[in-house]
C-alpha cells in the first residue's frame, strides 16, 4: 500500500514539474493568449464555458481534443500574465494581475491534469486537458459547474 501510494505521489509531483516546466517556455502562441487576458475571473469564465458546452453538446475527437488544449492553454497563458504563481517561478519583473491563494490552487488542480498526448506518431505531442474523474468533480465544483 505504502509503495501505491508513493507511486502515486511521484506522478503527480511529476506531473506538477512537467507542467510547471512548459508554462516557463512561454511559447509565442501561448504569449498571444495572455495578451488578451485581463483577469483571472475571465480565464475562469472561459474555462467553465468550455467544458459547460462540452457536457451539454457533447465533444468528441478533434472537437475534444481542441477544448483540452485550450483549457491548458489557457492556464499556461493565466500563469505569465499573475506572474508565475501558479508555476512557482517568477517570469518577469513586471506587474501582475492579482490572484487569490484559491485560484492558484484551483488552476495548479487544472494544470496538473494537463499531460502531454500524440494520436500520430508522425504528429508532435498536445498538450490536453485530461482530468481523473475525481478530480474532474473537484474543479467542477469549484467553477461552480454542476455535476
Amino acid at each position: 500500500m505504502k509503495i501505491v501510494k508513493s507511486i502515486i505521489l511521484f506522478s503527480t509531483i511529476c506531473s506538477i514539474f512537467a507542467s510547471s516546466q512548459l508554462a516557463l517556455a512561454n511559447p509565442p502562441e501561448i504569449q498571444r493568449v495572455a495578451e488578451n487576458i485581463k483577469s483571472v475571473g475571465q480565464v475562469k469564465k472561459e474555462i467553465r464555458e468550455v467544458i459547460l458546452v462540452c457536457q451539454e453538446s457533447g465533444c468528441s475527437g478533434y472537437g475534444m481534443h481542441s477544448v483540452n488544449m485550450r483549457i491548458c492553454k489557457l492556464v499556461q497563458a493565466l500563469n505569465i500574465k499573475v506572474n508565475g504563481k501558479i508555476s512557482g517561478k517568477r517570469l518577469s519583473t513586471r506587474r501582475a494581475i492579482p490572484i487569490s491563494k484559491s485560484d492558484i490552487n484551483l488552476m495548479r488542480m487544472i494544470l496538473s491534469q494537463c499531460r502531454w498526448e500524440s494520436h500520430l506518431q508522425s504528429d508532435p505531442p498536445d498538450f490536453i486537458y485530461a482530468p481523473t474523474p475525481k478530480i474532474r468533480q473537484r474543479i467542477n465544483r469549484q467553477l461552480r459547474i454542476p455535476l
